[in-house]
């Protein structure tokens, strides 16, 4: 048996917990403990399994709604990445471009056109995109090229990052809570930075790291999850403090997500399937073998694109 099934929480013992929590609540003490059933997991706890998670299935370009308290998956429609905004509504990358829907996939509207042959890069190839907490901006990649901000109302390009020389200079932007980004350099400029209020400037945080990427701001914008040499690890978001989450570098990590609470981060680990371990270090849940059912539906979850974990 390896390391990584040792510790994770067998899908029975789950399953025999959540249907025997609510019976137990109401019975008297004495009977209670004459149950010998096991403790409540306690991914239970803080958020491990609440709340939905929004993710795209990038083999068949389609849009996915997982409850992650039930294991009811829903696949909302077709688009290669998506994002939920404040308000609730999706901005997808489209047929067209960058756009705005309903949760259905159905009702879309242009924000901001894809123009393969333009000279511009801001407009070719949209990728990550994610929603300023206030609902009013769209922070998006161009496929490796470099990050780029735009309005939410009309596509208009608010702030662009680049560095003379080089292709991939800022990757992967990430919101802090007050309108900040975080984003991880590429190979010619390894680091997590983070910009200035203005979206003017980025300067980098870390000390040091080789290479980090894939970064993703913590609710309360203290920390910054992030995936460093096939492993997820955690870092305030003034570079101290380096927590290492995974030990386990046979298969890459990829995409952390954190809980709305800021307790649990999300990710994608071996073989394609879901964990989800305490922001402050500890053993994983797999959300594959907490609900076999997944298992069959999907076989594996879509782990080129991010995820995003709502309430």
């Amino acid at each position: 048996m390896s390391a990584r099934s040792q510790h994770t929480m067998p899908a029975f013992a789950l399953s025999l917990a959540l249907a025997l929590s609510p019976v137990l609540a109401g019975c008297p003490e004495d009977d209670a403990e004459e149950e010998d059933e096991p403790d409540a997991p306690a991914g239970q706890v803080g958020g491990a399994l609440a709340g939905t998670i929004y993710w795209a299935n990038s083999a068949s370009v389609e849009i996915h709604k997982l409850n992650l308290a039930t294991g009811d998956d829903t696949k909302l429609g077709v688009s290669h990445t998506a994002f939920r905004a404040p308000d609730g509504k999706l901005i997808v990358v489209g047929k067209q471009g960058i756009e705005e829907s309903d949760e259905q996939l159905i009702q879309f509207r242009l924000i901001k056109k894809s123009d393969v042959d333009a000279l511009d890069d801001s407009t070719v190839n949209f990728d990550n995109l994610t929603v300023s907490p206030d609902g009013t901006k769209i922070a998006y990649d161009t496929l490796g090229s470099s990050s780029y901000v735009c309005s939410r109302t009309d596509g208009t390009l608010l702030a662009s990052f680049k560095k003379a020389g080089v292709t991939d200079a800022f990757l992967r932007p990430t919101w802090t809570p007050d309108g900040r980004l975080v984003v991880a350099g590429g190979f010619n400029n390894p680091g997590l930075y983070l910009s200035d209020d203005a979206l003017t400037t980025m300067t980098r945080f870390d000390q040091g790291l080789d290479e980090p990427r894939e970064p993703a701001v913590s609710p309360d914008g203290t920390k910054v999850a992030f995936v460093l040499k096939k492993l997820v690890f955690v870092v305030n978001i003034d570079g101290t403090g380096l927590l290492q989450l995974d030990t386990d570098d046979t298969q890459d990590d990829h995409w952390p997500a954190w809980s709305p609470d800021g307790k649990f981060i999300a990710y994608y680990g071996h073989a394609g399937h879901m964990l989800i371990r305490p922001a402050a270090g500890g053993e994983p849940i797999d959300v594959l073998e907490t609900y076999p059912a997944l298992s069959s539906k999907i076989l594996v979850f879509g782990t080129s694109a991010p995820f995003q974990w709502v309430p």
